[in-house]
C-alpha cells in the first residue's frame, strides 16, 4: 500500500467498555498524529453508512491498527465490521500493520492471527511503553512522527488537569443523583434480560427487590445480590456498588430459615466520571475494566448464569 495514501495514521478498535484506555493512548499521540477514535471521530462517521466508513478506516485508510483485545470483541456490531476489514487487510498484505493488545490474564490474541506477529503486553509494560510501541509502528510503515514539542506536552497536561477539575466537580451531587438514576436503570436493565432468559429458555431467572438500592438476581439456587452503597449524600466518595454471590437466597417476609445466606464470591464496582465524559461503572481491580449500565447488566446476568448452580 502507498505510504502516502492514508487518511490516518493509526486508528482504534476497542469494546466500548475498553473505550477509557483507547482515549488515554490516543491522547499520548493525537497532537503528533493524525488518530481515528469513534467518540473523538462522531463528525466524521455521522451522516454516512457507519459500517462502510468503519470498514473503510480499518481495511485502508488507517497506516496501523491497534486492537485492544478480549474476549467478545469481533463480536460486537462495530468491532465486527472493523474484524472483517482488518482481516481481508491482512490476507491481502499481510498483517504488519496491526497491533494488538490483549487486557485479559493470561494475554490472548485471536486465533487467526499468525503465530508470528508480535503483540503488547500492556499489564506489563503499561500505557507509555504501549505508546511507544505503536510510534515506532507508524514510523516503520512510513509516517512521519515528530517529536512531542513543549507546546504540545503542555496542551496534553492542560487536558488530563482539566479533566480532573470537572471529574472532581462531578464526584459531588452531580454524580451522586447520576449514580442513583444508574441504579435504577440497572434493575430495569436487568429486569429486561432475566425477561429474555425465561421467554428463551427453562431458567426461572428474576429479579428481587429487597431494598431502595438492592436487590437480588435468583433463579438458579445460589443468588447474585448487587447493593448501592452511598457513604455521603452529597459525595461519591468511598461508594460502590457491591456484588455478592450467595450460596442461596435470603428468605422473603415472614418466612423462616434455618442458616443464613453465606458469601462465595464478590465484586466492586464504583461510579465516576469516565474520560469520555460520561458516568460510568469501574469494576474496582487491577484492569479497572469499566461498563455503561447495559453492559454491567450484561455482565452480571452472564456471570450469574455460569457461577449461579450450587455445585
Amino acid at each position: 500500500m502507498n505510504a502516502d495514501s492514508f487518511a490516518y495514521d493509526v486508528a482504534f478498535s476497542f469494546l466500548t467498555e475498553d473505550e477509557p484506555l483507547a482515549l488515554q493512548l490516543n491522547d499520548r499521540l493525537q497532537d503528533r498524529v493524525k488518530t481515528f477514535i469513534y467518540s473523538e471521530q462522531q463528525k466524521v462517521v455521522a451522516g454516512t453508512d457507519g459500517e462502510e466508513t468503519f470498514h473503510r478506516v480499518f481495511g485502508k485508510e488507517a497506516r496501523i491498527v491497534v486492537v485492544l483485545y478480549r474476549t467478545g470483541w469481533g463480536e460486537s456490531r462495530w468491532t465486527r465490521v472493523e474484524r472483517t476489514a482488518i482481516r481481508n487487510r491482512g490476507n491481502e498484505h499481510g498483517y504488519g500493520f496491526a497491533v494488538f493488545i490483549p487486557l485479559e490474564a493470561p494475554p490472548k490474541v485471536p486465533p487467526w492471527l499468525p503465530t508470528t506477529q508480535v503483540w503488547v503486553d500492556l499489564n506489563r509494560f503499561g500505557i507509555d511503553a504501549a505508546a511507544a510501541v505503536i510510534d515506532a509502528r507508524i514510523r516503520d510503515a512510513g509516517g512521519q512522527v515528530h517529536q512531542e514539542t513543549v507546546e504540545e506536552h503542555a496542551h496534553r497536561i492542560e487536558r488530563a488537569i482539566r479533566f480532573t477539575k470537572r471529574r472532581e466537580q462531578f464526584q459531588w451531587d452531580e454524580g451522586v443523583k447520576a449514580a442513583q438514576g444508574e441504579i435504577n436503570r440497572l434493575k430495569e436493565a436487568l429486569e429486561s434480560r432475566a425477561e429474555i432468559v425465561r421467554k428463551a429458555t427453562s431458567i426461572q431467572l428474576a429479579v428481587r427487590q429487597t431494598g431502595k438500592s438492592s436487590f437480588y438476581l435468583v433463579g438458579l439456587g445460589r443468588a447474585l445480590g448487587i447493593a448501592w452503597n452511598l457513604k455521603a449524600a452529597n459525595h461519591l466518595g468511598d461508594a460502590f456498588l457491591l456484588v455478592v454471590l450467595f450460596n442461596h437466597p435470603p428468605a422473603g417476609r415472614g418466612e423462616f430459615q434455618w442458616e443464613s445466606p453465606h458469601r462465595i464470591r464478590s465484586m466492586r464496582f464504583v461510579f465516576d466520571l469516565l474520560p469520555s465524559e460520561v458516568g460510568g461503572w469501574i469494576l474496582d481491580d487491577e484492569q479497572r475494566r469499566t461498563f455503561s449500565t447495559d453492559l454491567l447488566a450484561e455482565y452480571l446476568v452472564k456471570n450469574y448464569l455460569e457461577h449461579g448452580r450450587p455445585s
